[in-house]
């Protein structure tokens, strides 16, 4: 199956997150990157050299996208294997990507990986618990004290101001709500909650490892794992989907294609 990795930009003002693209890797070896329409709905001002709605091509990761992963010369390197739970023979260029979300202390992006169904018709992936940095110093504590395999759970956060499909984690006793999850995996997560066809005891959030010598972004992986529903589809509300219709990537919808000139009015 091809690599297929969506870039997701904050807007600085609105502080909202959207899928403005997705960058692949084929069986014929060609990156490629198209702009979804997260980039219309969010008037992202698209990326230097890459200013017009096509496909762009490259038999090598393109530059903007490899001066975001992580070189193996790095002192911390290995320790972000580790943390990640990443093996030596699983790297690639769109994996190292993914080693830290591509994040920039500069910038809004973060690129990540859709869940795909598992073997076993599981919804099964790793991440890390967000926001850690704005919790008190008693949240840090639990968080630090947490075990490997320990439960932990999902709880919506319809009112958060930021984001109405925000999804907290909690422990149990003594419970402490201890972060949010990522935010694109978030309505997913609240899917399978409210799926009738799931039961909710069936979905299990468990902690992988707590990393105590990483930074607060990379302190706690955490795993869930639930039935895939038959009616259920990861990453597919439509700003995911991508802007050219007859490109037709494999695994995404087929919209109407909008005018260039549509999504650069939205830049101004």
């Amino acid at each position: 199956m091809a690599e297929r990795i969506y870039v997701a930009w904050r807007d600085p003002i609105k502080m909202s997150w959207y899928p403005v693209g997705v960058l692949r890797l084929g069986t014929d070896s060609l990156y490629r990157f198209v702009y979804t329409k997260g980039a219309l709905l969010s008037g992202f001002p698209l990326f230097p050299r890459m200013t017009k709605v096509e496909e762009y091509t490259s038999p090598e990761l393109f530059p903007l996208f490899a001066n975001r992963t992580m070189s193996v010369k790095r002192p911390d390197y290995g320790k972000y294997m580790k943390w990640l739970e990443i093996k030596a023979d699983e790297l690639s260029p769109m994996k190292m990507l993914l080693l830290t979300e591509g994040i920039k202390p500069t910038d809004y992006l973060e690129f990540f990986q859709c869940p795909i169904k598992s073997e076993d018709n599981n919804y099964d992936v790793h991440f890390i618990v967000h926001g850690l940095q704005y919790f008190p110093k008693e949240v840090l504590q639990r968080v630090n004290e947490l075990k490997e395999g320990e439960r932990l759970f999902l709880v919506p956060d319809p009112q958060n101001q930021w984001y109405k499909d925000a999804v907290l984690v909690r422990t149990g006793d003594p419970i402490f709500t201890i972060g949010y999850c990522p935010r694109y995996l978030s309505r997913d997560f609240k899917k399978l909650l409210n799926n009738g066809k799931v039961d909710v005891n069936d979905i299990s959030v468990t902690v992988r490892r707590v990393n105590k010598d990483a930074p607060l972004n990379l302190r706690l992986l955490c795993q869930i794992n639930a039935p895939w529903p038959d009616d259920f589809q990861a990453c597919d509300q439509e700003e995911f989907d991508p802007i050219l219709s007859e490109l037709g990537l494999p695994g995404m919808a087929k919209t109407g294609t909008p005018e260039i000139s549509t999504l650069h009015s939205l830049r101004s």
